[in-house]
C-alpha cells in the first residue's frame, strides 16, 4: 500500500477518535482532504454521527471521472 494511502487512513482514524472522544453529533468536512474521502463519510455515518455533506456514494462517484460523467448524464 502506498505511503500516502496509509497516512490518509491514519488521519481518518485519528479524526474519528477525536469526534467520538468529544461527543460530536455532526460534522461538515470542509474543503480538501476530508471532503474527498468517501471512506471518511461512511465511517462518520457508521459511528452514528451526522455527516453534513454528500453521501459516500456521491463522493466515490465524483472521484472517478467515468462514474462522475455517467452520474451527470443520468441526472440530466
Amino acid at each position: 500500500m502506498p505511503v500516502s494511502k496509509r497516512l490518509a487512513g491514519h488521519k481518518v482514524n485519528k479524526v474519528m477518535m477525536l469526534l467520538k472522544e468529544n461527543g460530536v453529533d455532526a460534522i461538515h468536512p470542509g474543503y480538501g482532504f476530508l471532503s474527498e474521502r468517501g471512506d471518511f463519510a461512511q465511517a462518520v455515518i457508521d459511528a452514528g454521527i451526522r455527516f453534513v455533506g454528500p453521501t459516500p456514494k456521491a463522493i466515490f462517484q465524483m472521484g472517478d471521472k467515468v462514474e462522475a460523467r455517467t452520474a451527470a448524464i443520468e441526472a440530466g
